[in-house]
């Protein structure tokens, strides 16, 4: 479900069953003894500080030492993104959670979330706060809250993937529609009809050239050139 490499070089591997880690060629599995709760890690994000962050299904724990200890939101972590500023973002399945210095910043669907579970979030170069949802994308800048749902021309209201590339793009994947592209304010979908192998995208990645890499469902990897 999740990995991340931590300041040391250690790989960290959230999965269904729990948290593992591997080093010098070995793993090693990280469970209640170490502070790690019962059940699955389905995020992880380590932090400016080098701090990791796990979400599981019981809550958000951070590394402290050999030990992993609570982190103040006890709901079902589903997405973590760690800003360039220290704060944490924490999608969970009732809303999102903001992390810095100290303090929790909540948004969920009363303050216009458009959907309840926040399957991924990013905050790109300007600081605005992008926020995928099961109901919808939601757009979090100076404050205030904006939605885009099917009505606004997204695909599908299931976002599943976020990805800002090196030129400002921000991509989208999404449950049934595959990938769609947001730019000035609106949104180019690239599905079946225009390629795309799949219409669900798990994951978005832009490599070194500038190329956009999807993950589907049970359809491969695409890869888009330009």
């Amino acid at each position: 479900r999740a990995l991340a490499e931590d300041v040391k070089g250690t790989l960290w591997v959230g999965t269904e069953a729990g948290l593992q880690s591997r080093d010098e060629g070995s793993f090693s599995a990280w469970g209640a003894a170490d502070g790690v709760p019962a059940g699955g890690v389905r995020a992880l994000a380590v932090d400016v500080s080098g701090t990791l962050w796990a979400g599981t299904d019981r809550g958000l724990v951070r590394r402290e030492g050999r030990r992993f200890v609570p982190a103040g939101v006890t709901d079902a972590v589903l997405s973590l993104h760690a800003a360039a500023d220290g704060t944490l973002l924490v999608g969970t399945a009732h809303g999102l959670r903001l992390l810095h210095e100290g303090r929790v910043e909540s948004l969920g669907r009363t303050d216009g979330l458009p959907g309840e579970a926040v399957n991924c979030v990013l905050r790109d170069r300007r600081g605005t706060v992008w926020i995928g949802t099961s109901g919808g994308l939601a757009r979090w800048a100076g404050g205030r809250l904006s939605a885009f749902t099917p009505a606004h021309g997204l695909s599908n209201g299931n976002v599943l993937a976020l990805l800002e590339d090196r030129e400002g793009t921000l991509w989208v994947g999404t449950q049934d529609g595959g990938l769609n592209k947001l730019s000035d304010a609106s949104f180019t979908p690239w599905g079946l009809r225009e390629g795309l192998s799949g219409d669900v995208a798990w994951a978005v990645f832009v490599d070194r050239d500038g190329a956009v890499w999807s993950g589907t469902d049970s359809a491969g990897v695409n890869v888009r050139h330009g």
